[in-house]
């Protein structure tokens, strides 16, 4: 699968806030056997290597990185690329001191990377390069490494749970944006204004406390929909930004308040494109059994494994290792 420049739009939107990861949430028991693979990997490296993150979003696995970097008797040298339009160092403040060693590189395809040949140690990727054309961006990530350097990299599997919570979540998704909720609530708040401005009597405010109701009503709605659901942290979020919408009038303008409830909307679309192209970008055995092949002929040593959780044996995605 490949992103364009045009559709990395929702991505840009997700790391414009403090998200550190786009998967797994960080601290989760999901993450921890995933973190120790990683941590594992860069203390194997030397110091003072040169290491470049493929699809870095916010700086997530490039911060890993750098932590073990700090360790050693050189620091590691850590470049990290995203076709999105990123600024971990703005929108990770606590992070900013352990992003501070690493240089981010924002609206750079995997395609076609902007460094020499034999530039990097190790070349890694968490969650990101499946996104680009694997066709171009696999030897373009080869082309990179120098003699004796390494690839590592995490991909989304098919079957894994984190595929199937895209799936709820898409769905989840779809129903808020297909209901009235986000109407209803534009209403409601012109509704209150109207109210608060006078001139209309008891009738505005009546039709103010109607359309109160109304949200109520959609989003008792929407929550007994998804009562069943094993993960209702979509909704969750959803569902309280939209309730804080009101209380937001005290202290915003109407026209602002206005821009930040179509935002509201506009960051959950955004958040279904992401959950679709997450989808599309993972792989089955099959898949990446065909991608470690052409890994292996491009003159790699190749190891292909499967990435599971640490209890329950639970897919997380699938670990691609090759040396030069």
């Amino acid at each position: 699968m490949s992103i364009s420049r045009e559709q990395a739009w929702e991505w840009s939107a997700f790391w414009k806030a403090e998200n550190p990861d786009s998967c797994l949430p960080e601290g989760a028991d999901l993450a921890s056997g995933i973190a120790r693979a990683w941590h594992s990997f860069f203390e194997s490296l030397g110091p003072g290597s040169r290491i470049l993150d493929l699809g870095t979003g916010n700086g997530s696995l490039a911060s890993r990185a750098a932590a073990v970097g700090s360790t050693k008797q050189r620091p590691f040298t850590i470049e990290a690329v995203d076709l999105a339009d990123i600024d971990p160092h703005r929108f990770l403040p606590a992070k900013r001191d352990i992003l501070s060693d690493i240089r981010f590189r924002g609206r750079t395809a995997m395609e076609s990377l902007p460094f020499g040949d034999g530039t990097f140690d190790a070349v890694v990727s968490q969650y990101g390069i499946e996104y680009s054309d694997l066709d171009r961006s696999i030897p373009e990530a080869l082309r990179l490494l120098a003699p004796r350097g390494r690839l590592r990299l995490l991909l989304h599997a098919e079957d894994g749970v984190l595929a199937e919570r895209c799936r709820l979540q898409s769905r989840q998704a779809r129903d808020i944006l297909d209901s009235t909720l986000f109407a209803d609530v534009v209403d409601l708040l012109e509704k209150l204004h109207a109210a608060e401005q006078g001139g209309g009597g008891p009738q505005t405010h009546g039709q103010a406390l109607s359309a109160v109701q109304v949200v109520k009503s959609t989003l008792d709605s929407l929550a007994e929909r998804f009562g069943a659901d094993t993960d209702a942290s979509l909704p969750g979020a959803v569902f309280a930004a939209v309730r804080r919408l009101p209380d937001l009038r005290k202290s915003l303008v109407h026209g602002t308040l206005m821009a930040t409830a179509a935002e509201t909307r506009h960051l959950l679309e955004a958040q279904l494109q992401r959950l679709v192209a997450m989808q599309a970008a993972a792989l089955d055995r099959q898949g990446m059994e065909s991608l470690a092949a052409r890994v292996g002929a491009l003159g790699l040593r190749v190891r292909m494994q499967a990435a599971e959780a640490d209890e329950g044996g639970r897919r997380l995605g699938w670990w691609l290792e090759g040396a030069a």
